[in-house]
């Protein structure tokens, strides 16, 4: 068994939910992007004394309620902030559990991972992005009704197996994520987040149908094909429906204001991510999104560029 294990995860965008109205018997599904920055780092190692940091105590108590508990040291060495739309709590859960089986050799999924966890009970995304394999990510949410869910819900207040990954692809190389925070904007999570979703909930038919439409022969096409441009287009569009469109008014005018001018100052796409404050913007080229940068700087309490990744948490072993 190794003495330290150390897992470095990373961020996503939460570009839409999918079906939120639940009449064919399943509900949630999503699409998302994995990104290379910012990351979770956590490490555990063998120790004579137990010490956990705070922030990763609840998800060490949910693993030893499942595997016993041994003397370990865990330690978050990097965090990016939590509530902001990027998955902070997924990535950090999974971080956890995933250092502490590898320490002790224990052969688990990261998928039953999630569900010791609790994550995953709204969105797949980031648990699929963890795994690895693809930079875009679909998932095809839960079942709905007597067997599944019965309420629509955020994955703190979900008790059902995580949303598994439908499709896995990669973004164009050239493809960067501009990401920024705005000046004025709130932070919408836990009691809030689950009140959302209680009155938004069902989204009408036909926003969901029509959203379907456009992910499926606009936007997972371009992804496929290559087409940037085309990716961005289906981004902007999805904005303005379903339950996006309503995270984004939860959100007020900062959001909205924010995306209206990164699409004035030449992005191909503007999105939310999940309930925000975080807005990403698609650009075509690492010189163009530097460029990008420097010019929203002023407008932002915070701003990065982030490419597409593909290769899941990183897992370093010390013997």
């Amino acid at each position: 068994m190794p003495k330290k294990v150390t897992v470095e995860a990373h961020a996503r965008l939460h570009i839409t939910l999918l079906d939120m109205n639940g009449s064919l018997g399943r509900v949630d599904g999503g699409v998302g992007a994995i990104i290379s920055n910012p990351v979770v780092r956590v490490s555990a190692e063998q120790s004579d004394t137990e010490k956990i940091d705070e922030e990763a105590r609840v998800f060490a108590e949910r693993f030893f309620s499942v595997f016993g508990r041994t003397k370990v040291k865990i330690e978050v060495v990097e965090r990016y902030e939590p509530h902001v739309g990027l998955g902070s709590t997924t990535q950090l859960a999974l971080s956890v559990a995933k250092a502490l089986s590898e320490l002790y050799s224990l052969k688990v999924s990261v998928h039953e991972l999630a569900r010791i966890m609790k994550r995953g009970g709204t969105s797949g995304i980031g648990v699929a992005g963890f795994e690895g394999g693809g930079s875009f990510i679909v998932d095809g949410g839960h079942k709905f009704g007597k067997d599944g869910k019965t309420t629509f819900s955020s994955s703190d207040y979900s008790q059902v197996e995580p949303a598994r990954a439908i499709l896995k692809a990669s973004f164009p190389p050239d493809l960067r994520f501009v990401v920024a925070k705005p000046l004025h904007a709130k932070k919408i999570h836990s009691e809030l987040e689950l009140e959302l979703f209680q009155r938004f909930c069902p989204i009408p038919e036909w926003e969901v149908e029509k959203l379907c439409r456009i992910v499926l022969v606009k936007m997972i096409p371009s992804v496929i094909e290559g087409d940037i441009e085309g990716f961005g287009e289906a981004v902007n569009m999805v904005q303005d429906i379903a339950f996006k469109k309503r995270e984004i008014e939860s959100q007020g005018e900062a959001v909205k204001s924010l995306m209206q001018l990164g699409l004035k100052l030449g992005a191909s796409g503007a999105g939310m991510s999940s309930f925000g404050p975080s807005v990403y913007f698609v650009l075509s080229s690492e010189k163009k999104a530097t460029r990008f940068k420097e010019d929203l700087l002023a407008y932002t309490q915070s701003v990065f560029v982030a490419k597409p990744w593909e290769k899941g948490a990183q897992i370093k072993k010390q013997t």
